[in-house]
């Protein structure tokens, strides 16, 4: 009578041991469920920060993502766009050459940093190498791309070259002007540079690059006041952000440059000031980078 007993007794072990390890296989489901819910929650956070100027928010949610998932590429390229927009390009090539599939995204912040941190043969060999899934991917960035590294490696003609296939699909994107007007420059063509400059303010006045542009144009015609005018205007549409970026930077330190020349050191003090106060707030961000 016990050897009943005795098998009831082993079937009801395996059907707990069962339930038990579907309990487990259910669990582990479950936890990574959550940690991709997690990993959203601060993707869209940081990049909402990012688009803010909150770099240092950003930054936390960034480190995030990678401390819960390091191989997370979203979140690596996350925190390299941080760093490209605090012109920290060396800091974005060493974080993007760790990603081992690498997407269209991650390929173009990477020859953006390339291109910042002046390494224009990398940059053509990357373009070259992924020519066929960048421009399926986005065929506007990879022109731009393309243009600007030419432009850099002192190829004109084919910059020209790719600019001018980008208008002739999209007549009205505002970097492939303001492109073929630096080419212009380059060429001391003032003129042409500064009417494809005014195509581009026509349609957007607030356009930072544009003025910036702008402001380079009239300060090499000695147009001192001109300068200051155009400068003073992008500073003031600049968006604001919690550490002084490098646009915002070279802005004031051009700035103070035109006003001192112009013999007002008082009123160029004012925005050297403004550099040096930001120092510390740099030098603070900078140590969280390196955590």
């Amino acid at each position: 009578m016990s050897k009943p007993t005795t098998i009831n007794a082993k079937k009801t072990a395996i059907l707990i041991m069962c339930f038990s390890l579907i309990g487990l296989i259910s669990g582990c489901d479950n936890a990574e469920q959550s940690t991709t819910q997690d990993i959203d929650k601060h993707l869209k956070r940081g990049q909402h920060y990012l688009s803010q100027g909150q770099f240092n928010a950003a930054t936390i949610e960034a480190r995030n993502i990678i401390q819960k998932a390091p191989d997370n590429s979203e979140g690596k390229l996350l925190l390299a766009n941080i760093y490209l927009d605090l012109g920290k390009s060396k800091s974005a090539i060493n974080l993007l050459s760790g990603i081992t599939q690498p997407t269209a995204d991650a390929l173009f912040a990477l020859s953006e940093a390339y291109q910042m941190k002046g390494k224009h043969l990398s940059n053509k060999e990357l373009l070259t190498q992924n020519a066929q899934l960048l421009e399926n991917t986005n065929k506007t960035t990879y022109l731009l791309a393309l243009a600007q590294n030419n432009f850099f490696l002192k190829n004109n003609d084919a910059a020209q070259a790719a600019l001018e296939q980008l208008l002739s699909e999209k007549p009205e994107i505002p970097d492939a002007k303001l492109w073929l007007a630096r080419i212009a420059a380059k060429e001391l063509d003032f003129d042409k540079s500064e009417q494809l400059i005014n195509e581009v303010l026509s349609s957007d006045d607030s356009n930072i690059d544009a003025l910036v542009l702008l402001a380079s144009l009239r300060a090499a015609e000695n147009d001192l006041a001109g300068a200051e005018e155009m400068l003073t205007e992008a500073l003031a549409v600049l968006p604001s952000s919690d550490i002084i970026t490098p646009k915002r930077a070279r802005i004031l330190s051009a700035l103070a440059d035109i006003l001192t020349t112009q013999g007002r050191s008082a009123e160029a003090l004012i925005y050297t000031r403004l550099l040096a106060d930001a120092q510390p707030k740099r030098a603070e961000l900078q140590a969280k980078f390196e955590e």
